[in-house]
């Protein structure tokens, strides 16, 4: 039986001994340490651990959810949290049987937590998508060894389904990283004469989302990197093409990485990149032509829900 783990409660005694064990492994210089003393650890979308714990249950080999109990339990499945791996681990060191899954929401580069993330006790790692698992098993031999799994969050495709009726006329710039880039592309669609709406990230609610969708016919999406981009699997839902800002290099604490993708999951069904701002507008005229030759909600009920997502996950843990 699987014991899944999100989340840790966290005492100050528990909160220092856990700085204290960090701060010894990786030192001063990255800088993970001040993660301890936050409520949320490093990373991500903050819907993903609710629609995977919801729907967890569902699953027949779940015994405990949230517990910190591995009485008759055979595997912990440790969604996030660093304080419930360290929990996690020590239980391994009790009865070295019990195998230990770990990801994707860990952390996000492996410099953050080398020590945990090459940890000879984790038995398997769950990554978002094959850059993001490429990008730890080029840091670290140690993790190529384990075994390594790939894994999409579903989305909700009965709440990000666009009305029958609806038409959308607007293009939406959904704005993540790089706000020059953001403000390049908004000039050139005024010049053009297009009606352009822009949304933030984390300045949002998924109901305001769901209707700005509703009333786009593109999206272009500006991250420099995504693991996955749960946005994202919600503009197809609501049958929305997205046009991806892809630069392909990530850097973070002082390393670069040069596969990186901001749209992993993205086929030719669903929509299209571009470089730069002057890759964007050779390129726009081209996407917004080919507007009705894209299938993003029969991709995603195909292969992007929930219930696929559950069965992958299941698999994962089964093997």
């Amino acid at each position: 039986m699987i014991l899944f783990l999100d989340e840790y409660p966290r005492s100050f005694v528990e909160q220092v001994i856990t700085f204290c064990k960090i701060f010894l492994k990786e030192g001063v210089l990255h800088g993970s340490w001040r993660e301890v003393f936050k409520n949320r650890k490093t990373g991500g979308s903050k819907s993903m651990p609710s629609i995977v714990k919801e729907h967890l249950p569902n699953y027949k080999s779940i015994a405990r959810i949230n517990e910190l109990n591995a009485t008759g339990i055979d595997q912990i499945y440790v969604f996030k949290d660093v304080l419930a791996l360290e929990w996690a681990l020590e239980q391994k060191k009790k009865d070295p049987k019990l195998k230990i899954t770990a990801g994707p929401f860990i952390v996000n580069h492996p410099a953050e937590r080398k020590a945990i993330v090459e940890d000879e006790r984790i038995d398997k790692l769950v990554f978002f998508s094959q850059w993001h698992q490429e990008l730890f098993k080029s840091f670290s031999e140690k993790v190529q060894l384990k075994q390594n799994f790939n894994w999409f969050c579903g989305v909700d495709t009965n709440y990000w389904v666009r009305p029958k009726n609806s038409n959308g006329k607007k293009v939406l710039v959904y704005s993540k990283t790089n706000p020059e880039v953001s403000e390049q592309i908004k000039k050139i669609l005024t010049n053009k004469g297009i009606e352009f709406e822009e949304i933030v990230c984390g300045n949002y609610t998924p109901e305001q989302f769901k209707s700005s969708l509703f009333n786009s016919q593109l999206v272009i999406f500006v991250s420099k990197t995504e693991t996955q981009g749960l946005a994202i699997f919600e503009a197809w839902s609501c049958n929305v093409p997205t046009f991806h800002f892809d630069p392909g290099v990530w850097k973070y604490q002082g390393y670069t990485y040069n596969k990186a993708s901001s749209c992993p999951y993205l086929s030719d069904q669903l929509g299209r990149t571009f470089e730069g701002t002057d890759d964007f507008e050779d390129k726009f005229d081209s996407i917004m032509l080919e507007l009705d030759h894209f299938t993003p909600r029969q991709i995603v009920e195909n292969k992007f829900t929930i219930g696929h997502s559950m069965k992958v996950l299941g698999h994962i843990l089964e093997s």
